[in-house]
């Protein structure tokens, strides 16, 4: 993979994303806790240099930290959004149970700050996913 820091933290969201349709909510597994510190290390590593800082992948990389930290989720029965008839295609109504991760939020954001604006990321769907 062009960028194992993105790899790393894209199998940390899907592994929480598992854990989380399974129904174990309120569980950090020693599983999760390493995928997540990996996939951290790895991240800050990145941070170092404004080159690579910014990149579309770590853009993305961010914008999968900010929405799959393991304590925002909102455990079942809690008071959802209103939703269509479909809301149950691929268990997508799990993402209307999510809350964002501020200090990921506020990264992503100043990523796209220093890469100039949204209008700058090439990678194709990734604007739209971040904004």
């Amino acid at each position: 993979m062009e960028n194992p820091p993105l790899f790393k933290t894209w199998i940390h969201c899907a592994s929480v994303y598992y854990y989380a349709i399974k129904g174990h909510w309120s569980q950090q597994t020693p599983y999760l806790l390493s995928t997540h510190s990996t996939a951290l290390e790895m991240m800050s590593k990145q941070m170092q240099s404004p080159v690579t800082a910014s990149s579309d992948q770590n853009i993305l990389a961010v914008w999968g930290l900010a929405v799959h930290g393991w304590e925002h989720f909102t455990p079942p029965g809690a008071k959802r959004p209103n939703q269509s008839s479909m809301k149950l295609v691929q268990s997508l109504e799990r993402y209307s149970l999510m809350k964002f991760v501020p200090l990921h939020l506020n990264g992503l954001a100043a990523l796209v700050e220093m890469r100039g604006g949204l209008d700058q990321i090439r990678l194709e769907g990734a604007a739209p996913i971040v904004s």
